[in-house]
């Protein structure tokens, strides 16, 4: 019901600069000169709306009124992709948007690695589903729980992903989706959003009406024991190993999204 606001100095002060509309989300290129924002009203105003120059002017993208609920962009700002609550996903690549494959689900929340061809989107009351293809094709996370999912991020690679549900806890991936861990003492909070650094190591989450919250994330760094351990990886990465005794090997280098077992 109010103003999209932008920021030059970190957040210190705030200029109003399109509206009023009943915005549901709003998303920024790397370089924050590409912005663009969704808004959730079935009737006028409504689409979806983008600037170019930092919010200084915003041209209407998509003339469809729908419930847009969640938005994400690639770093260049070029890929977008959007979700609509009781409706379908949709992605825009330079031109126009389009209805991907997704299932019509209460989406609420979607996120985009940094060339937007690795997206995750979650639904309340529902799953998670990824799609490795810009949004041509999607899969559920058949290892992630169902529960009342309020928002996912991703890290710039897409590898790894954070997703807050409502009273459910905050869980983490570190392999595109296929494996989730419950973060301990999250349970017992109303995670309402979250963000996550490109690397995938600091995130930062926000409780409904009662506080932010910033996390230094825990990574694991060794395999399990023995022959039994063994590390992984996604296609075209790599890992440089020096062995240092005691029949332990140290990384020395690294490509690509690489999970130890």
């Amino acid at each position: 019901g109010g103003y999209v606001y932008t920021s030059t100095n970190s957040g210190a002060t705030w200029v109003s600069r399109f509206g009023p509309a009943a915005f549901g989300s709003v998303a920024s290129s790397a370089n924050g000169a590409r912005l663009v924002a969704v808004i959730n009203n079935t009737g006028s105003p409504g689409g979806i709306y983008s600037s170019t120059d930092s919010g200084a002017t915003w041209a209407q993208t998509s003339t469809a009124t729908r419930a847009w609920y969640s938005v994400a962009s690639s770093a260049n700002g070029s890929n977008l992709v959007a979700v609509v609550t009781g409706g379908g996903i949709y992605t825009y690549s330079g031109s126009s948007w389009a209805a991907t494959s997704a299932l019509n689900k209460n989406w609420v929340s979607v996120a985009s690695s940094a060339d937007g061809t690795k997206l995750a989107a979650v639904e309340t009351g529902g799953g998670i589903y990824t799609s490795v293809n810009s949004g041509s094709t999607w899969a559920p996370q058949t290892n992630a729980p169902s529960l009342t999912w309020a928002a996912i991020a991703s890290s710039s690679d897409g590898g790894k992903l954070v997703a807050a549900s409502q009273n459910g806890g905050i869980y983490t991936s570190i392999n595109f989706g296929v494996t989730w861990t419950l973060q301990s003492g999250t349970s017992a909070k109303t995670w309402n959003c979250i963000a996550s650094s490109a690397s995938g190591g600091t995130l930062a989450a926000g409780v409904y009406g009662a506080g932010l919250y910033y996390n230094q994330a825990t990574v694991q760094t060794s395999t399990t024991p023995g022959v039994s351990g063994s590390i992984s990886g996604s296609q075209g990465s790599a890992v440089e190993l020096q062995y240092i005794g005691n029949n332990q090997f140290m990384p020395v280098s690294s490509a690509g999204i690489i999970w130890a077992n």
